[in-house]
Formats: structure tokens, C-alpha cells, sequence
């Protein structure tokens, strides 16, 4: 999801609590901000706040939100919501994805094979591979490993059930933070 300048609705009808929401926001950003609490009075905290960021955006040093200084700290707002929005996922695999049988040669098995390789940094189990495109023999034995580590079948062919498992092994060993684990 991405935010716009139009996404404020909730602000409507708030300029006060608008203003100090977007401020205290910014300020998290910032230690030398003067601190901001939303309560919908425009006091001496609320003004000094809007001296900082003025002073900051380089605009003219005011105490006052015109129509400058809210469009930037809008800006700022929305570029701070988009820093914190996790990272676009992808469809590795088209939907119309079909089994890859040991000794396939196939482009879509390269992004596979590298999810391979990193579990196989974190679980010793699985053995590395090279990222080839070929589900040649360390392919095969990689995937094998991974079946046999979940209690499965070791045919080492890729299927749509091992794409599941292998998404839910590396995001518990690689793309989860160690803390999360």
C-alpha cells in the first residue's frame, strides 16, 4: 500500500490534532525535534515543533502551518510512511507453474536455487548448491534435504507443495530477523 497527500481523511475537520500528528511522526525521526503530544491545542510545544521543521525544510521561520509548511509536512510525512512500508513481494513462480524433475534445465528454478542456498548458510542439513537454472544433482540433493528435514518424500522434484514448504522454511531461517525466530 502506498500513501499519497490524499490519503488524510482522518485529518479532516482536525487541523490542530492533523498538524501535531504529522509533527509527532516527524519527530520520531529526529531527536532534535521538539517533542509533540496530539491534543488538539496549538500551544507553545506545537509551535516550537513547527519553528524546528520550518527551520529544517527550510522555510520561513514562522510558528505558523500556511499552506507551505503543510504541504511539506506532508512530504516528509508521507516519504516516512513509505520508508516503513515492508518491501514489495513478488511472484517468483508463474501461476501456471508445473513439477521441475531432477536433470530439468528451467528459468525459473534460479530464484528456487537461490532460496536453497541461503537456508543451506543457515541449516547445515542442506546441502549448498550452485545457482545453475539445471536441477542437477546438488539441486536435487538440496530439495531432497529440505523433504527430508519436513518428513516427506525425498524425490526431489519441485512442486507446487515444496514451494510452500520451502517459503515457510526461509522465512523462519533467512528473511525473519534472528530476534523474531
Amino acid at each position: 500500500m502506498t500513501t499519497s497527500v490524499n490519503d488524510f481523511s482522518p485529518f479532516v475537520g482536525q487541523p490542530v490534532r492533523s498538524v501535531q500528528t504529522v509533527l509527532r511522526e516527524i519527530g520520531n525521526q529526529y531527536e532534535q525535534m521538539p517533542k509533540v503530544i496530539p491534543d488538539g491545542i496549538y500551544g507553545t510545544e506545537t509551535e516550537a515543533s513547527v519553528r524546528w521543521f520550518q527551520e529544517f525544510a527550510g522555510l520561513p521561520v514562522t510558528g505558523v502551518v500556511d499552506k507551505a509548511t503543510w504541504d511539506t509536512l506532508l512530504e516528509e510525512y508521507v516519504a516516512l510512511l513509505a520508508q516503513r512500508e515492508p518491501p514489495r513481494c513478488i511472484q517468483i513462480l508463474p501461476e501456471d507453474f508445473v513439477t521441475i524433475f531432477p536433470g530439468e534445465e528451467r528459468g525459473e528454478l534460479k530464484p528456487i536455487q537461490a532460496i536453497l542456498k541461503n537456508i543451506s548458510s543457515e541449516l547445515d542439513t542442506v546441502e549448498d548448491l550452485e545457482i545453475t537454472g539445471i536441477h542437477d544433482n546438488n539441486s536435487v540433493n538440496s530439495v531432497k534435504s529440505i523433504q527430508k528435514i519436513l518428513g516427506k518424500e525425498e524425490h526431489g522434484k519441485i512442486d507446487k507443495d515444496f514451494w510452500n514448504d520451502l517459503s515457510d522454511i526461509y522465512e523462519v531461517h533467512v528473511s525473519r530477523p534472528k530476534f523474531q525466530r
